[in-house]
């Protein structure tokens, strides 16, 4: 299993074809920046594939960030809410935002819903989730579409899909397909090897 700066200093050597990484002109920013863009890549690729296969998760476990969250009550809105640590990955219907669970209190579970659910379902049947309650991200924070506190829910457990950082170990499994695209796309800006020689040629 390798790290980002293993699998970015792999990617150098096959593309100045030896050890003389220092030497090379290449950035190793930009093969640490396409590496992470590759793999998260990967992840939206990963969802779609399982989903077609009527997989439930859409992704491998690994992908996801699980944290227990204080609901607050917001004073302008007057609508419960949690503050996200940090940003999930955009997927179709929100599915970045996998789940939210209540530690405590009386309800069971909360519905994904979408920020104009309450307004365009306001009086009708549909609107009332089955009394169940709803959730809706804005921006880094998720509101609820009841208010939860007064039922006695003072903290949830939230599971989200995040992105790769810089503190990756990478899977065996996918380590050459990262390798190979991100050389792909590296080999055309190279600059043509002046010398028929295996030293500067980018190595397949």
């Amino acid at each position: 299993m390798a790290s980002l700066v293993v699998l970015r200093d792999q990617i150098i050597r096959r593309l100045v074809g030896g050890d003389q990484i220092s030497d090379s002109e290449i950035d190793p920013r930009e093969i640490e920046l396409l590496i992470l863009q590759v793999a998260n890549a990967a992840i939206k690729i990963e969802y779609f594939t399982n989903i077609r296969a009527e997989d439930n998760h859409g992704v491998s476990g690994q992908y996801f960030a699980t944290y227990v969250l204080p609901v607050t009550k917001d004073p302008v809105r007057k609508e419960d809410y949690i503050i996200l640590p940090q940003p999930y990955i955009t997927l179709p219907r929100d599915k970045g935002l996998y789940q939210i669970t209540p530690m405590n209190g009386k309800c069971k579970f909360f519905i994904p819903t979408n920020a104009g659910f309450s307004s365009l379902f306001h009086g009708l049947a549909a609107g009332n989730l089955e009394m169940n309650t709803g959730f809706y991200s804005d921006r880094n924070k998720v509101f609820f579409t009841k208010d939860i506190i007064s039922q006695g829910t003072s903290k949830v457990m939230v599971k989200i899909i995040v992105a790769i950082g810089q503190d990756v170990i990478f899977d065996p499994a996918e380590e050459e397909s990262i390798i190979k695209e991100v050389m792909s796309i590296m080999i055309p800006k190279m600059p043509q090897d002046k010398v028929v020689n295996n030293i500067d040629k980018p190595q397949e």
